[in-house]
């Protein structure tokens, strides 16, 4: 969950653009391109179930939902089967497809979400998707994808869509920044919903590979092929880029000391957060924290 007293909650600018009460905007050109989007909160499961193929879309004019977890959780449901979208997730879905989303019983969901009609943002989303093991929708780790969403939402809501062109480079940069954190692993796959919640409940621990395969229920041999087939990385190093990728949030979020970002993501200690920085995005924090 987004911790907005540590000042790294990217939607507190959205909301206060979105003061009034307005939850939804929207601006559509003659070409018939557009966006709609907003912020939600809903509470009701039975209330808030959107049917992929019961909305009204076209499918020679298809539209691509985006949709960003800020706290509380969604789920997601393909014919892979049901996935949650908890906080710092998203699901990325055309319509009209064979999904489902909503709330899961007894749950309340806080996001941000966008409705995008533009042919060429919806057949390169279209591509990631199937690249990512599920053409109906699937769930993603939005890093790149949550920021590049606020973007939009909030040049949404200071009116600066009217230009084509500046709707144009912001789709683009949002479809990009989908296609990018697809690239990483499908959180649809089971074996990684795994190791992400366990992370996301355990962010000081350090995981190994036999622990996490008691987890799933499987051997070791079996956990980590399974895991690199579905992620083309091993489980290992799938947890220290999670870790490592976390700590640099922090770093570049505020002026915490180093040590205390290191212990809360599982580094031994400074030293070790500062070697292990240094090796994999080939700069020290305090250069990436000034930078």
């Amino acid at each position: 969950m987004y911790d907005a007293a540590m000042g790294d909650d990217p939607f507190l600018r959205l909301e206060r653009t979105w003061r009034g009460g307005r939850s939804m905007r929207s601006v559509w050109f003659p070409d018939g391109t557009g966006v709609a989007g907003g912020l939600g909160h809903e509470t009701d499961a039975v209330a808030y179930r959107w049917d992929g193929l019961a909305r009204g879309g076209q499918p020679q004019e298809p539209k691509l939902l985006i949709q960003v977890t800020r706290a509380g959780a969604g789920q997601l449901t393909t014919a892979a089967g049901t996935v949650p979208v908890g906080p710092g997730e998203a699901l990325a879905a055309p319509i009209p497809a064979p999904h489902v989303y909503g709330l899961p019983p007894g749950g309340s969901w806080w996001f941000a979400w966008v409705l995008l009609r533009h042919p060429w943002a919806v057949e390169r989303a279209c591509r990631s998707l199937a690249e990512a093991g599920d053409r109906a929708g699937v769930v993603l780790t939005a890093q790149r994808t949550t920021p590049a969403l606020v973007h939009l939402l909030t040049a949404l809501a200071g009116g600066r869509l009217q230009d084509p062109l500046s709707w144009e480079e912001h789709v683009v940069a949002l479809v990009l920044a989908l296609a990018r954190d697809l690239q990483g692993a499908p959180a649809t796959d089971p074996l990684v919903a795994l190791v992400d919640r366990h992370l996301a409940a355990h962010p000081q621990a350090s995981p190994g590979v036999a622990a996490l395969a008691r987890l799933a229920g499987l051997s070791r041999g079996q956990f980590t092929l399974r895991f690199r087939h579905a992620t083309g990385t091993t489980p290992a190093r799938y947890v220290m880029q999670q870790r490592l990728e976390a700590a640099r949030r922090d770093v570049e979020a505020n002026d915490e000391p180093l040590a205390a970002i290191a212990r809360r993501h599982g580094f031994v200690d400074e030293r070790h957060l500062r070697r292990v920085f240094l090796r994999h995005y080939h700069v020290r924090p305090s250069d990436c924290r000034r930078a």
